[in-house]
């Protein structure tokens, strides 16, 4: 693999002057660039496959313009509507409250949230029975951490939201509850083995995963089968399952660390 200071610069300039990409936590970019670039000869080809990954990883599940009116709404302080402009939040929409109910029956209060791919979670505090002390939320866009941090801001939170690059770095907060939304797939898609270090590797109580049970465009295809499956072997002698649900169009799991 080429070392990234052996990739051409106008590399990483070309992708940071895109505006869907332009706010990507450098780390993750320049490993992406320093994974897809050498597999090709010609620029134009490579440029592609680095902006395909992107968009798998990130692009997908928004559109360009969705900061500023993000950012318009939090003025207006309307976040409710903040929800639906993220494809992850819009699809729990309907049922948040029965997410985090189910979630929080089983974990009790927390104070220290950890949210690895966070999203717009944050937004959906007003369904949690209680404002965590603390909540560390994490995501691959710079664009997303300063939203949050604002959205912090209104609730005189910690500004705790920044960015990590999930496949190569694991948090080091120790928390009531870390969750990983729909995240598992993608790490799994860029760094086979990775996803059950990263669980072993988060200091918590409880962690949260979810699976999508269909396709962002609505096909299910069997997803929950092979999530569960899947899922369930790889944490096999390492956590305890303590519930598992369907809600809406996501399969949850809660489950603990069996050596604590």
């Amino acid at each position: 693999m080429i070392a990234i200071e052996q990739i051409p610069m106008k590399v990483l300039e070309e992708i940071q002057n895109s505006k869907k990409y332009s706010g990507l936590y450098m780390p993750l970019l320049q490993r992406i660039c320093e994974e897809e670039y050498p597999k090709y000869t010609n620029h134009k080809e490579a440029i592609k496959s680095i902006k395909d990954t992107l968009h798998g990883m990130f692009g997908a599940y928004l559109s360009v313009d969705i900061f500023k009116k993000a950012s318009k709404l939090l003025d207006a302080t309307e976040t409710e509507k903040i929800l639906l402009l993220h494809a992850s939040t819009k699809e729990r929409y309907k049922y948040l409250a029965d997410f985090y109910k189910f979630i929080f029956d089983i974990t009790g209060q927390v104070e220290s949230i950890l949210d690895i791919g966070c999203g717009f979670n944050p937004f959906t505090l007003p369904y949690y029975p209680s404002l965590p002390a603390k909540y560390y939320a994490l995501d691959i866009d710079n664009r997303i951490a300063e939203l949050n941090n604002r959205y912090f801001a209104h609730y005189r939170l910690p500004l705790l939201a920044s960015c990590l690059d999930a496949v190569i770095e694991t948090p080091k907060d120790s928390v009531d509850v870390a969750f990983l939304f729909k995240l598992l797939p993608l790490i799994d898609r860029q760094s086979k083995g990775r996803a059950i270090n990263l669980l072993k590797g988060i200091n918590t109580k409880h962690i949260v995963v979810t699976y999508p049970t269909k396709s962002l465009t609505g096909k299910k295809k069997g997803m929950t089968t092979f999530y569960a499956a899947a899922f369930e072997e790889i944490i096999n002698g390492n956590f305890k399952i303590l519930a598992k649900e369907i809600i809406g169009d996501e399969l949850i799991y809660i489950i603990s660390s069996s050596h604590r």
